[in-house]
């Protein structure tokens, strides 16, 4: 079942700056490590996770769509995360919301009226009457059952992330789950998510034991998450602060926990920069840059970001940025502003901060800016990447 979107992209690519100059002798941003019991620096896989597809708030495609499936496999994701809701008939489909209306349409494009819950409409009705939201009518798609879904993760490669959304004290909804993932992936071909309750009835009920869990840790408690057993541990960079997430983070990774954190702007992203995270979940922002995509531009200055200000605006692309300063700065990449100073990145030595930053952008302008906000400000080195898709 793959889903052919690279046709229908092309046309949003409106960009043109092949006048920008370029470098390739800037150093690649080193990522956090882990030390082994006898001292041994050791890297840590770091693998990104696209939360509901690449739907940019249902623009560049449906969210849980078939399509934002092979657009996060194109921008370079290795994981992907999905819900799941039944229908009137009992289909397990892929839907994050109670209702349909945030996320679909009617058939003929307009909005849905009065709440309608995903569970009090059949699947043929679901599929007969609504489309999913999107900016171009060629993205307004299906909902996709959940069976369709995993096929499409399999044939893109991508390992999946399954939330189920009902409450179920029975288990029998996260049997009927388990049984079409297991079918499609194998039990070591996703890993089943949620907040905390259908992992507890999926352990404690039903006695599956077999079957990895992320669980959240502020929901729950650190002894909880142990008692499961078999799970990754998603640490929050919005609920806890700078010190207990890294506190919280080196526990979980001495315990030998996988990790798993979220972030959609410059200061998650820099606290998730510092720890050892597996998993990186996000909405907004692109995988670390390995070659995917046209790369358009590489500028290793800030002098020359007003090269990128006049340009026309990007369909469907990315900004990448890596920089190694001193001092404090304002820097703004596409539609995000944040500050840079001594708090932020990794130690670069001689006084010296590194830090990395990347974001998609859909239908707008590659703005990028930097303001020193002090005459002690300096940048070693920089590279900053405009790539389409």
């Amino acid at each position: 079942m793959k889903v052919p979107v690279t046709f229908a992209l092309a046309a949003l690519v409106s960009c043109a700056v092949s006048s920008c100059s370029s470098s390739s002798d800037t150093p690649a941003y080193v990522f956090p490590q882990e030390k082994d019991e006898s001292g041994k620096v050791v890297s840590v896989e770091r693998k990104w996770l696209s939360h509901r597809g690449v739907d940019l708030k249902c623009t560049v495609a449906g969210e849980n769509s078939l399509e934002a499936v092979a657009l996060a496999k194109q921008v370079g994701f290795q994981s992907i995360e999905t819900d799941v809701r039944t229908t009137a008939d009992g289909v397990l489909v892929c839907m994050h919301d109670k209702t349909l209306n945030r996320t679909c349409r009617n058939l003929d494009g307009t909005e849905i009226g009065e709440p309608l819950n995903v569970s009090d409409v059949t699947f043929e009705e679901l599929r007969t009457r609504y489309r999913l939201k999107a900016d171009r009518e060629d993205m307004r798609t299906l909902v996709p059952t959940l069976e369709e879904y995993l096929i499409c993760c399999k044939e893109n490669g991508l390992f999946a992330f399954i939330e189920p959304k009902l409450k179920d004290p029975t288990g029998q909804n996260y049997r009927d789950i388990i049984a079409v993932a297991d079918r499609i992936l194998g039990r070591d071909g996703y890993i089943f998510t949620s907040n905390n309750y259908a992992n507890d009835v999926l352990r404690n009920t039903l006695g599956i034991k077999d079957v990895k869990v992320m669980t959240i840790l502020y929901q729950t408690t650190y002894e909880a998450i142990q008692a499961l057993g078999n799970s990754v541990m998603a640490i929050s960079t919005v609920r806890f602060d700078k010190e207990a997430f890294a506190s919280n983070m080196d526990r979980a990774v001495a315990d030998g926990f996988e990790t798993e954190s979220n972030s959609d702007n410059f200061p998650r992203l820099d606290m998730i920069n510092k720890a050892p995270v597996n998993y990186i979940s996000t909405d907004l922002l692109v995988p670390d840059y390995k070659g995917q995509g046209n790369l358009v531009c590489e500028l290793d200055s800030p002098s020359k970001w007003t090269q990128l200000n006049g340009q026309d605006e990007v369909g469907f692309g990315a900004l990448y940025l890596e920089m190694t300063y001193s001092g404090e700065a304002e820097v703004t990449l596409g539609s995000q502003t944040f500050t840079v100073d001594a708090g932020n990145g990794l130690d670069a030595g001689d006084g010296n901060r590194k830090i990395c930053f990347q974001l998609l952008l859909y239908k707008e302008k590659p703005l990028a800016d930097l303001k020193a906000k002090g005459s002690d400000f300096k940048v070693k080195d920089s590279r900053l990447r405009l790539v389409v898709f």
